[in-house]
């Protein structure tokens, strides 16, 4: 008997991989609580809530997207915007702005909604202070997209 479930595991192990066409849609991972849905987004839709940057420690690494982060970009990660969406964010504190696409998952601290690179940082006058309220302002959400939200279901 174990030597046909070693058999039939050698078996598995040896078929070639199954081609799987994974776009944007199969390939979204969100960060949820259990019972928490997918919220519903709307160009020209603002959001408040604390932002903060990551840079140096990220650089090079993959992103959720696939993509590779570089600090030197206008990026950002946010738990549930769809990878592709350009939003801006614009510091409440001094009232500069700047652009972003979404194209990794986080942050991972509940207490932020959005994380941006040290470059969007720069631009919009929060690096020194690390954190601080900003207003996102959705400008741009992919074709797909098309209002999903509650609809989809939450991978974890």
């Amino acid at each position: 008997m174990p030597f046909l479930a070693v058999f039939f595991l050698l078996a598995f192990l040896t078929l070639p991989p199954i081609a799987v066409d994974c776009d944007a849609r199969t390939a979204q991972r969100y960060l949820l609580n259990r019972n928490e849905k997918l919220p519903v987004y709307a160009v020209g839709q603002k959001l408040n809530g604390r932002c903060a940057w990551y840079g140096q420690r990220a650089h090079g690494n993959k992103t959720a997207s696939g993509a590779t982060f570089d600090w030197r970009t206008l990026t950002a990660a946010h738990r549930t915007l769809p990878f592709g969406t350009k939003v801006r964010v614009t510091n409440k504190r001094n009232g500069r702005s700047v652009v972003v696409e979404v194209t990794d998952r986080g942050p991972k601290n509940r207490r932020y909604m959005i994380d941006i690179s040290r470059q969007a940082a720069v631009n919009i006058g929060l690096k020194e202070a690390g954190e601080g309220m900003v207003t996102i302002e959705i400008l741009h959400l992919p074709e797909w997209y098309a209002g999903k939200g509650n609809r989809q279901r939450a991978k974890k």
